[in-house]
């Protein structure tokens, strides 16, 4: 049975996310673009292998499973702590205001990923590409980077 105040909760969430999109920045009129767009409250969601390409994924994902999934250039913030990212391809993604701790980025490619306000503390980078990644205002202590690429 649903509880009212959370499904409430969750409807104002997904509509505020959409409001957000269509007011976002470079949206004119004639400059129609369709994409995907997830937020809201979701912890132990499943994305694995999921296209997931220019994507707004903005919301609380903690535990959410997005190994294998393609996030690039996609625009990610929000609550993903414990997530899994192995394997995924996040190149060039927007990363802002985002919450990774503990997080599995192992295998994962975050070449070219502009990364702002994030918190990645004690996160699985092993294996991981992360060439020409600008990041400001991030914290990666204790995060594990044994194999990771790091040049650029």
């Amino acid at each position: 049975m649903a509880r009212p105040l959370a499904t409430a909760r969750h409807a104002a969430s997904l509509t505020a996310l959409a409001i957000a999109l269509v007011l976002a920045p470079g949206a004119e009129a004639g400059d129609v673009r369709l994409g995907h767009a997830i937020g809201g409250v979701c912890p132990d969601c499943d994305f694995s292998g999921r296209d997931l390409s220019g994507a707004s994924v903005i919301g609380v994902l903690p535990r959410s499973n997005f190994s294998n999934a393609i996030l690039a250039d996609a625009r990610i913030g929000g609550n993903f702590a414990s997530a899994t990212f192995a394997r995924a391809d996040l190149t060039g993604a927007a990363v802002q205001s985002a919450n990774f701790v503990n997080a599995d980025f192992s295998g994962a490619k975050l070449d070219g990923a502009r990364v702002g306000g994030s918190n990645f503390f004690a996160v699985d980078l092993t294996g991981a590409t992360l060439r020409d990644v600008r990041a400001s205002w991030t914290n990666f202590s204790g995060s594990n980077f044994l194999g990771a690429k790091l040049d650029g």
